[in-house]
Formats: C-alpha cells, structure tokens, sequence
C-alpha cells in the first residue's frame, strides 16, 4: 500500500495562490543577470524581515572595490540598497544577522600582502548606517563565530591549534581579547543571548589534551567581562567535538552536540577539519548555576541510522554493529559530520547533522622507460565531499532521545563543504529539503515513520515560455512559517516568439509548505 502525500512544497507560480494580490504585488521568484561562469552573489536570510543580496558591485582603483547590499522584504519587494567600500580582493566569510543589524567577516584572499587582511562590516536595518573596520588579526586565521548588535561585535578566529575570541566595540575601532581563564586550547562553540538579559552565553570547548576536553559556558557582559562559568558535565570515556544550544524558556537551555570514543580516535587526529564522530550528547541546564547529568547517544544504535542503504548494505552493518547487543557501546562509527542549529517545536526539538567523506579517484596508467620497459604510474585525485546522510534525532526538553531517522543523500558530491539540507518542523513532523541538479529534493518524517517519501520538485523560471538549460550552486534555506527560500544560478534560454535569451541568471524563489492531505 503507497503511503499518503502528506506535505508538498509547492512553487507560487501564479496570481491564484494570493488572489487578492497581482505579480507586481507579491512576486514568487526575482532573476539577475549573472556573468557567464562566474557566481558573484550572496544571499543572507532574515527571516520574516526578507532577505538580503549582496555581491561586488564596481572595481573603484587598484586597492578598493565596492559592495552593494539589497534588502528585499518577504514580498521580494526592494525596500533598500546600500554600497560599502572594501579592499579589492576581499571574500565574505561569515555573517550574523537579527532584526536590528547585519554583520559581515572578510578575509583578503588577493596574492600581493596586504595590511588589513580581514574587515568588519556592520549595517543597521533601520537607516542603513555602516560601520566598516580593519582587524589586526593574523592572515592565516579563519573567522568562526561572529554576534553583532549596533554599536559592537564578538566573534572568534581559529587555526588548527587553538581559537582567540575578541569583542569589539565599534567606537574603539581596536578588538579587545576575551582570556578565558584555565583554558589551554579552546574552540568556540557559540554565543548566544541570554533571555531577560543583556548578557551573553558562550560556549567554548577546552582541550586539555588530545584525548580530554571539557566545555565551560561563560556568561559575559556585552563588554567583554567574564562574569560567571559553568562547566558540563563530561565522561571519562569520550571526547567533546562540537555542539550548539537553545534556549526552551526564560531559565532553561539543552545543550546537543556530538562526541567521539576515545579508544575510537584515529592515529593523527586532533584538528577540527578531521573530526570524527560516535553519536550525540545532551546536556539539559534547569539555570545558568547548574545542569542536570550527560546523555550519550551513540549512532549504532539508532534505529534508523542505516537507512539509507541498500537493504542487502543494512543487513551487513547491523551484524556489523551488533544491534542485538545494545550494552556494548564500545563501537563508533567514526562519522563526519556538519551539525546544523537546534531546531524547537511546542514539544520538543529536533537535531540534524549530515554524514559526509572525502571520495578520491584513481587513475591507473602504464608508463615505459628508457628501455621500452613498462611500469605503473598511478595518481590521486580529489572529487570532492560525497553526502551520505542527514541523521535527524527528536529530543525531549530534558535532553533524552525519543526518536531518530534518516535522509538519503547518496546522491551529493561537492567541492563545497557546507550544510545542504534545510529543516521545517512543527509539533508533528518534520519537512527536510535540499537542492540538487535543478530540483527541490523533500522528505517528512513523524518520529520513526515516513510519512512523506521522497519527492523532487522542478525549479521552474519566472516565463513559462523560457527553459532551465542547467542549473548550480543552488540551496534551499528554510525561510520563516512554512515558506521556503530556494536560490542559485540558472542557464536560462527563451523560446517565445521575439524574446531575447537572457543566459545566466541568479534566482530566488519562493516556496510555500503546505499539508495536502
């Protein structure tokens, strides 16, 4: 028996989907015209407030070029656009936005040497006022976690050995480094507000070696002062990777994030990039004076943690893991992962991370000597990053697992290491979708079941009488209630009578979730 199309994502193709409103009014999809091989744009999703394009915009000298921001509402009706000028040659790296302000991290990737190597751009919403500053910070350190409100930001570089957080305010125009005490090698996990406060909540985790870690919250005063620290709770057995938090009311926050054995550590293993993983830990905190006891939830014994495989490839991974043993948590997988922000619901909250693995190609040749002889001459090629699987866990409030299953993305191979899949959950399922090749690719599960089986959806353009030719670097980004935003860059050819092909184009669509049963 084929189960029920429970949710659909569904394009807003036509004027009769908002019949009050006309095209001009409430449009579904914008287009701008992109260099052929080139992908000069940027997107910033707000939310309900819209969106944000931005993208360079004009080369002014041999040292400066400018950036121009385009703020559209939720309509994609342009409200503003400003321009920032920057050092030529200067790539975005990280973001932040809320409701008052978007903030911006670039890091110079030109050849010549340069004095500022990374610049801070800050923008208001409201009137568009710009703070732009050079940072002091070492060329080869990599931006990681950035927070910004109007008048400063706080936010982390990193190299394989260690990562340095500074708060900046904009007046001061100099970041001031935050030390947090006892703390020999730490990672920035994230900064977040705390509700009914002006203070902050960051997470950082300590490597005290490489086979023990900790990870101490330390709340902050927007200025940088330490004021308090709170230490989870840890295991003698495992070593912390990274995690993220949310808050569930005014007092309590759960902690999730992933972990590896220690006796499961590859020879080599210690920097972020190479980061393997056993399952998922959880950390329920009642106040920022206490937390409850650590929850450890290793993937081999998820039950839905190998469907992605063939059934013949399921059969031999469970006698592999030995499922009939659950007690015998000795075992890992050792997977790669990219964990994606918490996810709440009236109930519950949703934890997402998607399994990945370098994949290389061999190519065999026969060479010959001087002699005529012949001899092998083999070479190594990188293809990219091969997607398995998003592993999507539900928790309770109190951290424990209630659910877990799994999306198949067997089909994902990409130079570009970043999240692909987008998540919409409400009090009953839960609605992924990524893009690839053109489509839309979605599926919903209710806890361990299925309940929409996987579906692709065509990107159409905004002419009817036009066709996709190929389409790239595309993504889906869940938006805000239950619409999605799906962007890229599309060859587009027109085929109506005396219209002009217009080629390349940068997309924004918009998408609408709907229950269709």
């Amino acid at each position: 028996m084929k189960p029920s199309k429970y949710f659909l994502i569904l394009f807003i193709l036509s004027i009769t989907v908002f019949s009050v409103f006309s095209q001009a009014d409430r449009p579904f999809r914008i287009e701008m015209q992109a260099p052929e091989e080139a992908y000069p744009y940027d997107v910033i999703n707000l939310g309900a407030k819209g969106v944000i394009v931005f993208f360079e915009n004009q080369i002014l000298s041999k040292s400066q070029a400018s950036w121009r921001f385009v703020y559209y509402d939720a309509f994609f009706k342009k409200k503003w656009y400003t321009d920032v000028v920057l050092n030529r040659f200067m790539e975005p790296k990280i973001d932040y936005s809320d409701s008052n302000v978007v903030a911006l991290i670039f890091k110079y990737e030109g050849k010549k040497k340069v004095s500022n190597v990374h610049q801070l751009v800050s923008i208001r919403m409201k009137d568009t006022l710009k703070t732009i500053i050079s940072l002091p910070i070492d060329k080869d350190l990599t931006p990681n976690v950035l927070y910004a409100d109007e008048d400063r930001a706080l936010f982390s570089f990193y190299d394989d050995n260690n990562e340095s957080f500074y708060q900046l305010k904009y007046s001061d125009s100099l970041p001031k480094k935050i030390n947090f005490p006892e703390v020999k090698n730490s990672y920035v996990q994230f900064v977040t507000p705390i509700a009914g406060s002006t203070q902050l909540l960051v997470g950082v985790r300590n490597d005290i070696s490489k086979k023990e870690n900790k990870i101490v919250l330390y709340r902050i005063s927007v200025d940088g002062l330490i004021v308090s620290n709170l230490e989870l709770p840890s295991d003698a057995s495992v070593f912390f990777n990274r995690c993220k938090i949310i808050q569930l009311n005014n007092d309590s926050m759960l902690v999730l994030g992933s972990y590896v054995l220690k006796n499961s550590i590859p020879l080599g293993f210690f920097t972020p990039a190479n980061e393997v993983n056993t399952g998922v830990f959880s950390v329920l905190i009642p106040s920022l004076t206490k937390t409850d006891s650590l929850h450890l939830y290793n993937f081999s014994y998820n039950k839905m943690i190998f469907k992605y495989l063939s059934t013949r490839e399921q059969e031999k991974m469970k006698k592999k893991v030995e499922l009939d043993n659950p007690k015998d948590q000795s075992l890992s997988l050792n997977l790669q992962l990219l964990n994606h922000p918490i996810i709440k619901t009236d109930s519950s909250v949703i934890f997402i991370s998607e399994a990945y693995y370098p994949e290389f190609r061999t190519e065999e040749n026969v060479n010959y000597d001087f002699n005529g002889r012949p001899f092998p001459n083999n070479r190594t090629y990188f293809e990219g990053y091969r997607y398995t699987n998003a592993i999507v866990c539900g928790f309770d409030y109190s951290g424990k697992l209630i659910w877990d299953n799994n999306f198949s993305l067997n089909e994902m191979l990409s130079y570009d290491l970043k999240p692909r899949v987008s998540a919409y959950a409400d009090s009953n399922n839960v609605l992924m979708a990524y893009s690839f090749e053109g489509n839309v690719v979605t599926m919903a599960v209710n806890g361990y079941n299925v309940v929409q089986n996987i579906e692709r959806t065509r990107i159409e353009p905004m002419n009817s009488s036009d066709f996709i030719v190929k389409t790239e670097k595309s993504q889906v980004d869940y938006w805000y209630k239950n619409y999605f935003l799906s962007y890229g860059y599309q060859k587009i050819k027109s085929s109506g009578k005396g219209a002009k092909n217009r080629d390349n184009a940068f997309f924004l669509n918009k998408m609408i979730y709907k229950n269709v049963d």
